[in-house]
């Protein structure tokens, strides 16, 4: 606690001088040196040393980047499933809650505004989630799926047009991991292409 209240005082030399050795543990992080015994360790959740760590390198004129550990990044991707299969169950709301906390925290931007943009279509919001499959691009703009999904929903609201500008983009950036639409894209292409 020491060398927080020397960082938050501006004695940046102490401060840097007595900053603790951490060590990543199942998502929080061993502190053994705040001036505490070492014996034993305490664990403190990776949050509380992030904003503490982030306040007093703030205030003793220094900077501090955080990157996600990858503990971090395991628990993302578990959250991010955690909420596919809420809504593949079609629990939305719970579903919708989580892609909100990964958004919050700047974690599978592209791939959570797509599945909001599929949440709020299936909804009926059409407006909604047209603005978050074209958030998910503005985050990756070679992702196929929002692509697709754009497409459709534009397919679906008579935007014949921009139906197409999209099914195209889909084809032009499609993975292996998506041939089976190929063939259907392009039939829907084909189909936009003659109702002109």
């Amino acid at each position: 606690m020491s060398q927080l209240l020397d960082a938050l005082r501006g004695n940046r030399e102490r401060a840097h001088a007595s900053i603790p050795s951490v060590a990543s543990a199942s998502g929080s992080l061993v502190i053994s040196s705040l001036g505490l015994p070492a014996s034993p360790r305490r664990r403190i959740p990776s949050t509380w040393i992030v904003v503490a760590c982030s306040l007093a390198g703030a205030l003793a004129g220094g900077s501090l980047t955080w990157r996600p550990a990858a503990a971090d990044l395991i628990h993302s991707s578990a959250l991010f499933d955690r909420a596919v299969a809420l809504q593949e169950a079609g629990d939305f709301d719970r579903a919708v809650e989580i892609y909100e906390a990964l958004l919050a925290r700047d974690e599978l931007p592209a791939q959570v505004h797509n599945n909001l943009g599929l949440i709020y279509q299936h909804g009926g919001r059409l407006e909604q989630a047209a603005r978050e499959l074209e958030n998910a691009l503005a985050h990756d703009p070679q992702y196929s799926r929002a692509h697709y999904n754009l497409a459709v929903l534009f397919d679906r609201s008579g935007e014949r047009a921009r139906a197409a500008e999209h099914y195209r983009a889909f084809l032009e950036h499609r993975g292996s991991d998506h041939a089976s639409l190929t063939s259907d894209v392009r039939a829907r292409l084909a189909a936009l292409a003659a109702a002109r």
